[in-house]
C-alpha cells in the first residue's frame, strides 16, 4: 500500500504490517471486499498428499457427469468457474476441499484455453495456502499436461494451451523449477505439432 505523509512524501507499507482496522479501511477504499482478502498470516498449510488424492477422487465422482459433458471451450470454462465458485462458497471448510476444487478449476480453465482464469485460480491457491512458488509451477504444469491430453481441442484452444506452456517455462525457470520447465517445454512442443 502506498501512503502519503503530510509533507507529500509517499511511502510503501506492506498491508500485513498495518493494524486490522487500517487494513480493512484501505481494502474498502481500494474497492476490495475485506472478507475476500487473505493476509499471508492467514494462509493455511497445503493439505497432505493422501488427503488431496482422496478429495480429488471424491470431487471427480461428484462432478463426473459434468466433466463428461464439458466437451467444448465454453462448457469447460463454465465448469472451471463453477468449481472455483464452489471453492469460494466452501471457504473456511476443510482445506483439502478448497484446494482440490481450485486445482480442478485451474485444470478446466487450461482445457478451455482460458489463460487469465487459469492464472486467477493459481493466484487464489497461493493466496489461501502456504505453497512454494516452485511447487505452484509444478502444479500448473501438471494442469497443462492434463489440458494437452484433452480431445478434441479446437485449433484456437490448442494455440492458447501452447502459449500457456511457454509462459510456464519462463515461470518455472524464474523459480528454479527446472524439471517443471523441461516438462512444460515438452508439453508445449507436443501440442504445437
Amino acid at each position: 500500500v502506498k501512503l502519503e505523509r503530510a509533507g507529500g512524501d509517499v511511502i510503501s507499507v506492506p498491508i500485513a504490517q498495518l493494524c486490522g482496522a487500517d487494513q480493512q479501511h484501505i481494502l474498502e477504499l481500494a474497492g476490495i471486499d475485506p472478507s475476500s482478502y487473505i493476509l499471508p498470516s492467514q494462509r493455511r498449510a497445503v493439505p497432505p498428499k493422501d488427503e488431496l488424492e482422496a478429495k480429488a477422487k471424491e470431487i471427480r465422482g461428484i462432478y463426473a457427469e459434468q466433466f463428461e459433458a464439458a466437451t467444448d471451450p465454453m462448457s469447460r470454462k463454465a465448469l472451471a468457474v463453477k468449481l472455483f465458485d464452489t471453492a469460494k462458497q466452501n471457504s473456511g471448510g476443510p482445506p483439502a476441499d478448497e484446494f482440490v476444487l481450485i486445482e480442478e478449476a485451474m485444470g478446466w480453465a487450461a482445457k478451455s484455453g482460458g489463460i487469465e482464469f487459469f492464472q486467477q485460480c493459481a493466484e487464489r491457491l497461493s493466496q489461501l495456502f502456504h505453497i512454494k512458488p516452485a511447487d505452484l509451477v509444478v502444479r500448473k504444469v501438471e494442469a497443462l499436461y492434463q489440458a494437452s491430453r484433452t480431445v478434441p481441442m479446437k485449433p484456437e484452444t490448442t494455440r492458447k494451451v501452447a502459449l500457456l506452456g511457454s509462459m510456464l517455462i519462463d515461470e518455472a525457470i524464474k523459480t528454479s523449477a527446472y524439471d517443471a520447465a523441461e516438462r512444460a517445454a515438452g508439453i508445449s512442443s507436443s501440442i504445437a505439432l
